[in-house]
């Protein structure tokens, strides 16, 4: 099985209602929008995402910089990366062994990026 069909499956069983997209999965949890990536071709990388935390124009560029830096050189396994030029994007990204205990995994990664999304506005 995929990795994206188990993480559909995950989902669903612990009462999240993630939609299907071409690109993966996408769901909220605590007000936030999450992203679930199809690497099926790649079946030990996971890649959760928080999609659009903030806006990026040339008067924020320096401050979105500057809390981009402070995620990726303090947050373990996650990276804030500016998507398509204009919006942040917060990933974590993790190496997966064939068996995957979901149940460990996602709880841990949704923490993650809640944690990074945190530092990236206190350092805005």
């Amino acid at each position: 099985m995929g990795t994206t069909k188990m993480m559909l499956d995950y989902l669903r069983k612990e009462g999240f209602q993630p939609e299907e997209e071409s690109f993966g999965l996408a769901f909220r949890y605590q007000m936030k929008n999450y992203l679930f990536l199809n690497n099926d071709e790649d079946p030990s990388f996971f890649q959760l995402v928080m999609p659009g935390i903030c806006s990026v124009d040339d008067q924020n560029r320096m401050r979105v910089y500057k809390a981009m830096d402070a995620v990726n050189s303090s947050v373990k396994v996650a990276k804030a990366s500016i998507f398509d030029g204009d919006s942040v994007w917060l990933y974590c990204e993790l190496l997966i062994d064939s068996t995957p205990e979901l149940g460990d995994l996602v709880p841990r990664s949704l923490g993650i990026l809640q944690h990074a999304y945190k530092v990236f506005g206190e350092n805005y």
